[in-house]
């Protein structure tokens, strides 16, 4: 899905192949303030079950060089897009 939250759009973004992510969605945007924080829209975090003492994973996206987005994953879900990230680059090195 893309589009903000509000207009509800549906439109596919991210592969079907991809098991760690099935969809894609722009929840709105953030500022960072002097502190270098941010606050996650509401329906988010009730949405993504995200409360005060929530720990995540923070993961920087690269391009050429560039840090090209970030991104967050609640630890207790990280473990899974580990393991689809990496099994199948394991699985092509032990059949070679």
């Amino acid at each position: 899905m893309i589009g903000l939250n509000d207009s509800k759009e549906t439109e596919e973004c991210c592969s079907s192949e991809d098991k760690a992510v099935s969809c894609c969605e722009i929840e709105g945007i953030v500022q960072i303030d002097s502190r270098g924080q941010i606050v996650l829209p509401r329906d988010l975090r009730k949405d993504a079950g995200l409360t005060e003492g929530t720990k995540l994973v923070v993961v920087r996206l690269q391009n050429k060089g560039e840090i090209a987005g970030i991104c967050l994953y609640k630890t207790d879900k990280f473990n899974i897009v580990v393991k689809d990230t990496l099994n199948p680059v394991m699985k092509e090195i032990f059949t070679e």
